[in-house]
């Protein structure tokens, strides 16, 4: 062969080579965000749990696992910083509870309502041609300027309060304002539950209607916000007796089994022991035969749950194959708290919940029951962090994160401190896409998150420094975190007394007050909380009981 055919054969393989790089470079992926609700820490089988999670689990096998994934509080606040990538308050949900007739009503940072001060990134995936679908729990303001068709999705079927009947349109009547019906809409206009169908399974089905039915090849931005397991614990009737006998050990047993095999899986510290419990939490050993039984059976249903949930991911993935779309589909799975702690049943402003629902032992996970699993159940599922949903304590904002799909790498565990507003700047870092901060001529304030996209591929990056600090204020509590150091208060933040240090990786249970011992840390972390309250106008009313309604005894 000629030496100048040589050249001619070789400029053409770098001519068809580098075109074919470039349309590849050019695809963009597609990007699957599914949220469980208020799923445990080790409640998964890739996190050390023992209820059959395949599916999820194989996410994690082909892709990234994080340990040190911090959420917010509680649903709303942390939905707030997930779709925007900035602080709550500043995203307008400063608190969860209807601020209506209280002493927040009307200021700044607790409108309860999505903030026009903050840019929701769907909007910028959006402009940008993808197509964007949500499904599920919304739960972050029922205004029309709230709602997700004003927020970047195209289409939309939404619970728009925070949680529902699984199986239809009952909502829960904890207050005025709170309703007896539950609040749904498609696509910015009023919608009724299809009645008698299961509330994960209809989620599912409406991500798949709306993939399935759109048939040009712009990529897609779908959201699978699923209400499951979030009480009342109703699974369906295929799964409801599926754990049948498999709690019996009881809450504190499960709690130490659940950090043994989480240390063994490489999620938690290997070095630490189980942290001493919560004290108002009863022992397994002193509730009567019957007490135990009906706490078994809690924790049965909502076992059952979880593993329907999974099974339906299943189902949902399963479907994109069958599309030829799940080969460039960047899956992310997360929890948007801790595991919850709250009865509302058995709480005094759950009236209209005991005259609605039968909660006798043999009717436990009816439609007919509004079951909810507690604090000692919620505490075991966070194995070994102290306490759940609702606090600032590890236990309330410490998550599950799992990421799979196109260069994504493999079984990883990453143990990097990450937050939940990294999500929105690494969703769009994935898309080949830019935070606008002047988007279509209005002005918004850069992402508080940092990307982590290169960690997905493999590469060694920090995305955070051991200096940065994270400030949260919740419905009175605060902390701020540094490191491996934590300044926390849950009695009452306008008292900086009330402040204690703790370090997280060595003292998970936040047992170990360190503040006299490291002074000079304690003022460096309290500068960078007075800061945070005055950027973000934190408030406290003269009554710190109203500070949190839902607070324990401690």
């Amino acid at each position: 062969m000629s030496i100048y055919r040589i050249i001619i054969l070789f400029a053409i393989f770098l001519f068809f080579g580098c075109n074919q790089q470039e349309e590849t470079a050019a695809v963009k992926p597609n990007i699957l965000l599914i949220i469980a609700d208020d799923l445990g820490y080790t409640d998964l089988g890739c996190y050390g749990g023992e209820i059959n999670t395949p599916t999820i689990d194989s996410l994690a096998a082909t892709g990234m696992l994080f340990t040190n994934f911090h959420t917010g509080a509680m649903c709303a606040p942390s939905r707030a910083m997930l779709f925007t990538g900035q602080e709550h308050h500043l995203a307008g949900w400063g608190r969860q509870r209807d601020v209506r007739g209280t002493f927040y009503e009307g200021k700044w940072g607790y409108e309860n309502e999505l903030s026009s001060r903050v840019l929701a990134f769907p909007r910028i995936l959006q402009k940008n041609n993808y197509k964007t679908f949500f499904a599920g729990k919304w739960h972050l303001g029922k205004s029309q300027e709230s709602d997700p068709s004003s927020q970047g999705f195209d289409q939309s079927f939404v619970l728009m309060q925070g949680a529902s009947n699984h199986w239809n349109g009952i909502g829960l009547g904890l207050s005025k304002f709170d309703g007896e019906k539950s609040i749904f809409r498609r696509n910015g206009k009023k919608a009724t539950w299809p009645e008698g169908k299961f509330s994960t399974t209809v989620y599912t089905d409406e991500v798949l209607a709306f993939i399935e039915t759109d048939d040009d090849d712009r990529p897609f931005f779908a959201v699978a916000s699923y209400t499951a397991p979030h009480w009342p614990l109703q699974p369906p009737f295929s799964h409801k007796e599926k754990y049948k006998g498999q709690y019996s050990q009881g809450y504190e047993s499960l709690r130490a089994q659940r950090l043994k095999s989480s240390q063994k899986k490489g999620i938690t510290n290997p070095k630490i022991n189980l942290p001493e419990g919560l004290l108002h939490i009863k022992p397994w050993s002193e509730l009567s035969e019957h007490e135990q039984k009906e706490e078994e059976r809690k924790m049965e249903l909502y076992a059952a749950m979880l593993d329907h949930l999974d099974s339906d991911i299943g189902r949902l993935l399963a479907g994109l194959r069958e599309k030829n779309k799940l080969e460039n589909t960047i899956v992310v799975f997360m929890s948007d708290n801790g595991a919850d702690f709250l009865d509302f049943y058995n709480h005094p402003i759950g009236g209209f919940l005991r005259d609605t629902y039968d909660n006798q032992i043999d009717n436990m996970g009816n439609p007919t029951s509004f079951v909810a699993y507690g604090p000692q159940w919620a505490q075991a599922g966070m194995s070994p962090y102290s306490y759940y949903k609702g606090y600032l304590a590890e236990g309330g904002v410490r998550a599950p994160l799992v990421i799979s799909g196109p260069n994504v790498v493999h079984q990883k565990i990453d143990n990097q401190f990450l937050h939940i507003t990294d999500l929105a700047p690494t969703i769009l870092n994935l898309c080949n896409l830019e935070y606008d901060e002047n988007f279509e001529g209005k002005d918004y304030p850069p992402l508080l998150g940092k990307t982590f996209a290169q960690a997905l591929q493999g590469e060694k990056v920090k995305v955070h420094s051991e200096e940065a600090f994270f400030v949260d204020d919740f419905q009175g509590m605060a902390s701020v975190l540094q490191g491996d150091f934590k300044l926390f208060n849950q009695e009452n933040p306008s008292d900086e007394s009330k402040f204690g240090l703790y370090n997280i990786k060595d003292d998970p249970g936040e047992k170990n007050d360190l503040s006299e011992a490291l002074p000079q840390k304690v003022n460096e972390m309290m500068v960078a909380w007075r800061n945070y309250k005055e950027k973000y106008k934190v408030v406290y009313p003269d009554d710190t009981e109203s500070l949190n309604p839902y607070k324990e005894n401690q």
